[in-house]
């Protein structure tokens, strides 16, 4: 088990979580760990996009909430 920490980003508010997810955990699980809807964010390592189903590594994750209009 590892703990993890994230921030999550709405507009301007950011807010720390942390979890305790298994040993290879992918940052989809992270999400599903927060209640946060996949479809809705876009998970960053070191600033940079990564996939949902790949394992969670070191660095800094932000999760940032994705506005769309129509």
């Amino acid at each position: 088990m590892a703990v993890v920490e994230a921030t999550l980003v709405k507009g301007k508010e950011e807010t720390r979580k942390s979890v305790c997810l298994p040993d290879g955990a992918t940052y989809y699980d992270l999400l599903d760990a927060l209640q946060v809807n996949s479809e809705t964010v876009m998970v960053l390592r070191d600033g940079q996009p990564v996939p949902e189903d790949d394992r969670i590594g070191p660095g800094s994750i932000r999760i940032l909430q994705v506005v769309s209009s129509g």
